[in-house]
C-alpha cells in the first residue's frame, strides 16, 4: 500500500464483510500507519490520499 500511494497518491480499498473492523476503523488505522489522509468512506470501501514525494 505504501508503494501504491507513492506511485498514485490515491488508493481505494475495501474491507471484507467477514472483517471485525468497520471501514471507518480500518481507514483510520491505515491512514495513521501510512501517513495518509482519509478522503472518503462509503459502505465497506474507503479512499486514502498521500502527496507524492518530490523526486530529485
Amino acid at each position: 500500500m505504501d508503494e501504491a500511494l507513492n506511485k498514485r497518491e490515491l488508493i481505494k480499498l475495501a474491507v471484507l464483510e467477514t472483517s471485525s473492523l468497520s471501514a471507518k476503523d480500518a481507514a483510520a488505522q491505515l491512514s495513521e500507519a501510512l501517513g495518509a489522509e482519509q478522503i472518503q468512506c462509503i459502505g465497506r470501501k474507503f479512499v486514502l490520499y498521500r502527496k507524492k514525494p518530490e523526486e530529485q
